[in-house]
């Protein structure tokens, strides 16, 4: 998975790895930084893609030291009810069995089984110092020190300078430690600063804007991008034939044209949640045996949209169209007939699995 790839399929990655939305949004913030220092950027040549893609898994593995017990850790999870604060321990045993209880090496572990090339991977899990090591830094390169950067502004809370995410990251540590005292951790935050602070100046003698520009204002639009439009494809399937639906000729988008069934992922919404929703409402069934087949980028209007196609083969209820002029099942060898290169790609895609 090339780094564009992980940018259009992010949401289906945080999804895969049930990823919490407030380490999801942290991710986003990080890679919205990102953005904007490489969209304003006038220097040495960059490979911009990665480090956006990089920002955006980098700290995938921090479910394993979730911090659900200390006073920072509680105001983070403000508001969650008690059922998903149950989730999230569960989530994170899980995530400790499978991963291992280094962060660090449980987001390799992760990156690796989404299929993340092994340059995004290198960054996001440096093993050299190259965080508080000046020289170390230098030998990486300006994509690297970009991708670090980003990394250095984001805190749970926020965008923030780096003196104020040096101090903020400390005072968590004091928090968690017994009798608020130091550890070797608090150690490494203090030389982290004057890096960074190092780091900052090369930077921005490269680019068009000034650290104080960048803020949780300026990075939403960056946000909003990496959160773009997705849509789930519903694939129902049966003795040797799938289902697809006729368009309403009345529609603004595609009229007429046949389509695997499927719609909008609403913000904060999951795809799994998304395509048992959109399968109700467009079809008036339930999905009861499905599984994630695979995700698709769609390309309409000059711009590219993700596809994440399920696979059901078993559903409560009768099947009737109600949004669509009609529904039909076509063969498995009638893929031609689907009039969306996407779709055609998805079925072709369930087929090479021999379902």
């Amino acid at each position: 998975m090339d780094a564009q790839e992980v940018i259009d399929s992010i949401q289906s990655i945080y999804d895969r790895f049930e990823v919490p939305q407030n380490l999801r949004l942290h991710m986003l913030r990080a890679a919205a930084v990102a953005g904007i220092i490489c969209k304003n950027w006038k220097g040495p040549r960059i490979n911009k893609d990665e480090i956006v893609a990089g920002a955006l898994i980098h700290d995938l593995g921090n479910i394993v030291k979730f911090d659900m017990e200390t006073t920072v850790g509680r105001r983070l999870l403000k508001g969650l009810p008690k059922k998903e604060l149950a989730r999230l321990r569960k989530l994170r045993a899980r995530a400790i069995r499978k991963y291992g209880e280094d962060d660090h090496k449980a987001t390799e572990r992760m990156a690796k089984e989404a299929g993340v090339n092994g340059r995004i991977i290198s960054m996001v899990s440096p093993h050299d110092g190259s965080y508080v090591d000046p020289k170390v830094m230098k030998a990486r390169g300006w994509t690297f020190k970009v991708f670090a950067y980003a990394d250095y502004r984001v805190s749970p809370f926020g965008i923030m300078s780096l003196r104020g995410r040096v101090a903020e990251a400390k005072n968590r540590v004091v928090a968690k430690v017994s009798g608020g005292g130091k550890s070797t951790l608090y150690d490494h935050l203090g030389s982290i600063l004057p890096v960074g602070l190092l780091l900052e100046e090369e930077i921005f003698k490269h680019t068009s804007i000034s650290p104080r520009q960048i803020n949780d204002n300026t990075v939403q639009p960056y946000i909003d991008k990496y959160q773009r439009n997705r849509f789930i494809g519903a694939i129902i399937v049966r003795n040797g034939e799938f289902l697809a639906e006729i368009r309403r000729k009345d529609e603004d988008l595609c009229p007429g044209e046949t389509w695997i069934p499927g719609g909008h992922i609403d913000p904060g919404e999951t795809a799994k949640h998304a395509f048992i929703r959109e399968t109700k409402e467009e079809l008036d069934v339930i999905p009861k045996k499905y599984y994630r087949l695979c995700t698709r980028i769609w390309r309409y209007g000059g711009k590219r949209y993700p596809i994440d196609y399920f696979v059901c083969t078993k559903y409560s209820g009768r099947i009737r169209s109600k949004e669509a002029e009609r529904v039909v099942w076509l063969k498995n060898s009638e893929t031609r007939k689907l009039d969306a290169d996407v779709d055609r790609s998805a079925i072709k895609a369930y087929l090479s699995k021999g379902k």
